[in-house]
């Protein structure tokens, strides 16, 4: 569809492709993307960054689950996606491996911020810290239970 390889780009190419052809007329200049849709939701303009400068409400919602389903395709453990977005849906929030631009993979915590946002922080460096502690403490209780000692940092 275009020439800019963007996230948002890349959702309109997804939304275009997967939710019943929803875009009747495209036109790339220099500077942005115009969209209009089937479904007189408005115009979609990106601009040539990547990002989203003009929207109307029913595009948005397209954009939302189209963005849905490229999010998924990034979770690293989809046996357990389901429950995670269960989370997600329940409590707002929850903490996935995701993979990268580059393929390499990272914990992520997702965030809703209201209907069709989502909010993705790098926790990898935190995460791994923590995980890592755990498995010191589980070290250190299995060291300490050989010897029939109970751990005092309990």
């Amino acid at each position: 569809m275009s020439k800019y390889t963007n996230g948002a780009l890349q959702v309109l190419e997804t939304a275009d492709k997967d939710i019943n052809q929803t875009f009747g007329y495209t036109e790339e200049t220099n500077e942005c993307v115009f969209c209009s849709t089937r479904r007189e939701s408005g115009w979609v303009t990106v601009e040539k960054s990547g990002i989203i400068s003009k929207i109307g409400e029913g595009i948005a919602a397209t954009l939302g689950i189209a963005a849905g389903y490229l999010l998924r395709d990034l979770i690293v453990d989809q046996a357990v996606f389901q429950v995670k977005e269960a989370q997600l849906n329940r409590i707002g929030k929850t903490e996935v491996r995701m993979k990268d631009a580059a393929g390499s993979i990272f914990w992520a915590r997702l965030t809703s911020k209201g209907e069709n946002r989502l909010l993705i922080e790098d926790i990898d460096i935190e995460k791994n810290f923590e995980l890592d502690g755990k498995d010191l403490i589980e070290e250190q209780e299995r060291e300490f239970s050989r010897f029939g000692m109970t751990p005092s940092f309990q």
